[in-house]
């Protein structure tokens, strides 16, 4: 019986066919990303800032005010601050010892995706009213990760129902079209 060795003209051939399918499976792998953004399998539209950034900011957060439950412990509405520099981990973020979001405007390639992270934040800040409750957060994101960390699911599950009833009042006061 004759032992039959693989030749290099196989060899190479079954390499393309291999890296031919790494190469498939790395695009499904980002199309899967894609689609698990705040928005999945939904085209984005494109709306066009009538206002300056700052001020649009601060009308999400007047729309929370006015659309979203009052924090039931808080004293004081938090102070939103915008910032212009772009960060490589996140959109925007919320302090709750000083009762600060911030928004990091030029990580956002939408408006869309600017009202989310504004209601985002908004929706933290709800949750978050007493120290203790960033002490239980931070422990989430330690064990569980942020993705699946119950504080950042109901964050990004209500940005996501609030953000299309905020764009429509936004737009019907003209500060998008």
């Amino acid at each position: 019986m004759v032992t039959k060795f693989l030749t290099i003209p196989t060899f190479w051939k079954y390499w393309l066919i291999y890296m031919f399918m790494l190469g498939i499976f790395y695009i499904i792998g980002l199309i899967s990303a894609y689609n698990n953004g705040p928005y999945p399998f939904r085209k984005l539209k494109n709306y066009t800032l009538l206002v300056p950034k700052a001020k649009f900011i601060n009308r999400v957060k007047e729309w929370c005010k006015q659309n979203m439950e009052h924090p039931k412990y808080h004293k004081y509405y938090p102070i939103v601050e915008v910032k212009y520099y772009k960060t490589k981990k996140v959109s925007g973020d919320y302090c709750s010892s000083n009762q600060i979001i911030r928004i990091f405007v030029n990580n956002h390639q939408t408006i869309e995706e600017l009202i989310d992270t504004c209601i985002h934040e908004y929706v933290h800040y709800i949750q978050m009213p007493f120290q203790t409750n960033q002490v239980e957060y931070n422990k989430f994101n330690k064990t569980r990760g942020n993705h699946k960390n119950p504080y950042e699911i109901e964050a990004r599950e209500r940005a996501a129902f609030y953000t299309p009833k905020c764009i429509k009042d936004l737009k019907r006061l003209g500060y998008i079209s």
